[in-house]
C-alpha cells in the first residue's frame, strides 16, 4: 500500500516540475510611443499569439476596449497576474524616433516583483515591427543571444537573476524536532530534539539536498537521505515542496524498565517549507517533514513529523 502512494505522491511531484509549457504570464498592452495608439493591442496580440505557437507558456492580455487601451503601472500589473494565478507578468514598450525602433520586453515574477528576464533590440527599421515582436515571441526566456537575419542587429540581454544563471552549492547546518508515532504504551516520550547538516545543490528548477538528521531523548533517531525538492517560484524568497529517500535507525527506551529497542531500514519524506534569499551568500531555509518507514519497531512501523530550521554558506 505504502509503495501505490509513494507512486502516487511521485507522479504528482513530476507533474508539477513538468509545467514549463503551461506557464502563465498575463501581458497587459504593451506600451507604444510615436505611433498610433491601435498598435497596442495589435502588436499585443501578435506576441500573444506566437508565444502560444512556441508551445512553452500562454499569455493572457486584456479583453479588448472600445473606449481605448490604458497603460498598467507595474503594480497593476503585477496585482492583475496574481488574480490570474500567473507565475509571470511581461511588460513591453516600442519607441519609435525617425523611423527607428527600440522594442523591450521585461518579465517579472508575480509572486514578489523580482526581474526574471530582459531583452531589447534597438535601432531596428519600424517597419519590421512584425517580425521583432515574433522573434522576441520565439525567445522568450531564452539565455542565448539572439541574432536578427541581417547577422549584424541582435537583442541585447541586460538582466538576469543570478540564479537563474549559474548553479550553486551550499552547505549548512540545522537544527529542529521529531516526533515519533510508536507504540505509546511502550514509548510515552515521543518527541527529540536535534540537529544535522546539509548539503544542497541548487540547479535553477530544482535543488539536490543531502541531509544527515539525528534526533535524541528517550527516542533516537539518526537517518541520512537524498531529497530533491521543487521551488514554486523563480525569486529570492519562494515556497517549495520536495522528497527525500534514504536510511535511518531509530531506538526507542521502554517506559517502566532499562530495556530498549533498536531497528533500521529505509525512509522516505515528504516535505514542503519556506527559502529566504536564495542567491544570497547566507541563506535560511524553514521545512516541514513528514516520514515513513519500512520496518518496526515495537510491532509498529514508526512514521511521525520533523520541523527544522536551516542556515546555508555558499562554498
Amino acid at each position: 500500500m505504502r509503495i501505490k502512494y509513494f507512486s502516487l505522491l511521485l507522479i504528482l511531484f513530476l507533474f508539477t516540475t513538468n509545467i514549463k509549457s503551461q506557464n502563465l504570464i498575463y501581458m497587459p498592452y504593451i506600451e507604444v510611443v510615436n505611433i498610433h495608439p491601435d498598435y497596442e493591442y495589435s502588436l499585443s496580440k501578435l506576441m500573444q499569439e506566437n508565444v502560444s505557437e512556441e508551445n512553452k507558456y500562454k499569455i493572457i492580455i486584456p479583453e479588448k476596449s472600445d473606449t481605448g487601451y490604458t497603460i498598467e503601472s507595474f503594480i497593476q500589473a503585477k496585482e492583475t497576474a496574481q488574480s490570474l494565478y500567473a507565475k509571470y507578468f511581461l511588460i513591453g514598450l516600442v519607441n519609435v524616433v525617425s523611423q527607428k525602433a527600440t522594442v523591450q520586453f521585461t518579465m517579472y515574477n508575480s509572486y514578489d516583483g523580482s526581474k526574471v528576464w530582459s531583452d531589447m533590440v534597438k535601432n531596428q527599421k519600424a517597419e519590421n515591427l512584425e517580425l521583432i515582436i515574433i522573434k522576441f515571441a520565439q525567445h522568450i526566456g531564452d539565455e542565448e543571444e539572439i541574432f536578427f537575419d541581417d547577422g549584424r542587429s541582435k537583442l541585447h540581454r541586460f538582466a538576469y537573476n543570478t540564479f537563474i544563471e549559474n548553479a550553486t552549492l551550499t552547505f549548512g547546518g540545522k537544527i529542529g524536532a521529531a516526533y515519533i508515532i510508536i507504540n505509546k504504551d511502550k514509548v510515552p516520550n515521543r518527541t527529540a530534539p536535534g540537529f544535522g547538516i546539509n548539503i544542497a545543490y541548487d540547479i535553477k528548477s530544482f535543488i539536490i539536498d543531502f541531509n544527515y538528521d539525528i534526533y535524541m531523548s528517550n527516542t533516537q533517531l539518526a537517518n541520512y537521505n537524498l531529497g530533491i525538492i521543487r521551488p514554486l517560484f523563480k525569486a529570492e524568497r519562494t515556497p517549495y515542496i520536495g522528497f527525500n529517500y534514504g536510511s535511518t535507525s531509530i531506538t526507542a527506551h521502554i517506559s517502566t524498565v532499562s530495556g530498549k529497542e533498536t531497528n533500521g531500514g529505509s525512509i522516505f519524506k515528504i516535505n514542503g517549507g519556506y527559502i529566504f534569499s536564495r542567491t544570497k551568500d547566507l541563506n535560511f531555509r524553514i521545512n516541514a517533514e513528514y516520514y515513513l518507514t519500512n520496518f518496526k519497531v515495537y510491532g509498529k512501523n514508526p512514521n511521525g513529523f520533523m520541523l527544522n530550521l536551516s542556515l546555508f554558506l555558499f562554498l
